[in-house]
């Protein structure tokens, strides 16, 4: 949860919330603070979002892709009539998975396995998402798009749409709600941090391991809220994987991320999955240090993620 009074002290000595740690890769604990709880609050965030960035950047991204497809559909069959319980029809699903709308989901291997529109994540992410950004509304048992909805589609400004759904997709819509694991709403609240992460050690190809054990470097706690889990580290490896590398920094288009079939140390094959940051990562997402500091003439300083440059010491 957010502290609705602000900021706290995280250490009893007040200069030590303002010195560069490692394992928050250089952000001060004043920084992360602020990252975590208040992540688009100018005076308190490290992390500020471009305003505007080339078209070229935005249209390939898979949820841009995606969601103007699903809105150009929906368009096209508005008011479009949804079932006793309120959701897409199970004729309209299929019609997104035979247009290729649909991310490859475990068990849904063709438009015949789907039975309800909750049977696909995806289906139902998107579902959720465009009503939460105010794409969509529903009533009288209908779906159609809003005026903001059309505007996406005839105005064709894909920046504007993009940033708009990152926004969402990070402070209001439920990354936990499908995989029946753990909440661990620090996974989430942290989303700033793991672009953090790619930004700095994207450059290179690296396994998934290494994001996930950075991340367990900055925040060990969050190990805790998987001890029901009979192995803590492996459930906190799949969430990791699956709410983060995969459904934001891959869907937004922050990473590329493909699978490598190499032996290990006993020559066995096995599957590694692989990622590097994107263009639009490093374009999307910029930094500044957030005061009071320990050097005044830091305070406000942006700061380039790939240059080593600490944002205080």
């Amino acid at each position: 949860m957010r502290d609705p009074n602000g900021p706290r002290p995280i250490f009893l000595d007040p200069a030590l919330n303002y010195i560069s740690v490692d394992n928050f890769e250089g952000l001060t604990p004043n920084e992360m603070h602020g990252l975590i709880n208040f992540p688009f609050n100018k005076a308190q965030s490290p992390m500020i979002l471009a305003q505007d960035l080339p078209s070229e950047l935005i249209v390939n991204t898979p949820i841009h892709k995606k969601i103007i497809k699903y809105l150009s559909m929906v368009r096209e069959l508005s008011p479009l009539k949804l079932t006793q319980r309120g959701n897409l029809t199970v004729s309209f699903c299929k019609e997104l998975l035979k247009a290729g709308v649909v991310e490859a989901e475990t068990g849904l291997l063709n438009k015949f396995d789907l039975r309800t529109m909750e049977d696909s994540y995806f289906i139902t992410y998107m579902f959720q998402l465009t009503q939460e950004a105010g794409l969509t509304m529903t009533g009288r048992g209908k779906l159609s798009l809003t005026d903001k909805g059309a505007s996406c589609l005839d105005r064709l400004r894909p920046f504007e749409l993009y940033r708009h759904l990152f926004i969402k997709h990070c402070t209001r819509f439920n990354w936990a709600y499908s995989d029946r694991l753990a909440e661990s709403g620090i996974i989430q609240q942290s989303f700033g941090f793991s672009i953090l992460l790619v930004q700095r050690h994207g450059i290179e190809e690296r396994r998934h391991l290494f994001y996930v054990q950075r991340f367990l470097k900055a925040f060990p706690e969050v190990l805790n809220d998987f001890l029901r889990s009979s192995n803590p580290g492996w459930a906190f490896e799949g969430v990791y994987t699956n709410r983060v590398i995969e459904r934001t920094l891959e869907r937004f288009g922050l990473i590329k991320m493909w699978t490598e079939n190499r032996k290990d140390g006993r020559g066995s094959l096995k599957d590694r999955l692989m990622i590097r940051k994107t263009e639009l990562a490093d374009k999307f997402v910029k930094w500044k240090t957030v005061g009071p500091h320990l050097r005044p003439e830091d305070k406000g300083k942006f700061f380039e993620v790939g240059s080593g440059v600490q944002p205080s010491s």
